[in-house]
């Protein structure tokens, strides 16, 4: 008899131990750190062929060994590894997950990313960590999360968290005209990027200027300015995220529209391409 199991869960380890005291040809066989999930990382025909052609032959260093090739290739080991990992040696586990090929990794351990970013930034510089950022932004689950991680970013490295077009152009408060628009490259001393600020459900943009920052209105011509007499409710947006890792911003059944020619009205009725956007630094940093 061979029994597989988690000498780090409790329980399992109790059982599996008084069997092994009661039953003299019983072989306990460690499978550490997947605690009661044996029988989900072994899951598979391959995996069972294998157990039973080492187990045929009783040979004990085989099965080890193939129980530990199979435990270290699963994604439910190595979030436990890194989880572990993280309490103990951060640094370690966020070389660990920057090294990872799975990027189902980060994104069930996007929580990470701030640990992650920071190891990335001290290691190799700022720009590497920007474009990991870049990269894998888009495993971070919702946009209020993915404009928290921007935010640290941005205190980690100086980077500027844009909210980018699919005209490959930021959102762009001109205080010169009072008006929203979108842009590509350097900006005015008189231009400022258009920021998002998430209350819950409820989003506001706004631009940051001299460290004062100015709350953005939809206004009677369906532009986005600051209006010094502004209601709140011609402050608040929704942030609507997609399956393609973008989002709408979306005021009173009207979605935010970043036309071609640059000026920026919110007024269609439904969202197309001209009305998606996501978060990105601004002038990220490409890593050959």
């Amino acid at each position: 008899m061979f029994i597989f199991a988690d000498s780090y869960n409790a329980i399992d380890d109790f059982h599996c131990r008084r069997i092994v005291e009661n039953y003299p040809d019983a072989h306990f066989i460690n499978v550490p750190r997947v605690d009661h999930h044996v029988t989900t990382v072994f899951a598979g025909a391959a995996n069972l062929r294998a157990f039973i052609d080492g187990a045929l032959t009783r040979d004990m260093a085989e099965l080890r060994g193939i129980a530990r090739q199979i435990r270290k290739s699963h994604w439910r080991w190595q979030s436990r590894i890194l989880q572990y990992a993280m309490r103990r040696f951060p640094r370690l586990g966020a070389a660990y997950l920057a090294g990872s090929d799975n990027r189902e990794l980060p994104r069930e351990h996007w929580r990470y990313f701030p640990q992650l970013v920071s190891h990335i930034a001290e290691t190799f510089g700022a720009p590497r960590a920007v474009a990991f950022f870049e990269e894998h932004a888009s495993l971070i689950p919702h946009p209020a999360e993915r404009r928290l991680i921007g935010a640290f970013l941005t205190s980690v490295t100086g980077a500027r968290i844009a909210i980018a077009t699919t005209h490959d152009t930021a959102l762009v408060y001109d205080a010169s005209e009072n008006r929203a628009i979108h842009k590509a490259g350097p900006l005015t001393p008189w231009e400022f990027l258009v920021e998002a600020e998430f209350h819950g459900a409820e989003v506001t943009l706004l631009a940051t200027i001299g460290g004062t920052r100015f709350l953005l209105s939809v206004m009677d011509d369906r532009s986005l300015a600051f209006a010094s007499k502004g209601r709140r409710e011609s402050m608040t947006f929704e942030l609507i995220h997609n399956e393609d890792d973008e989002f709408t911003i979306r005021h009173n059944a009207k979605y935010l529209s970043a036309n071609p020619a640059g000026s920026v009205a919110c007024d269609r009725d439904e969202p197309y391409k001209w009305e998606m956007f996501r978060f990105r630094p601004l002038g990220g940093t490409t890593v050959p």
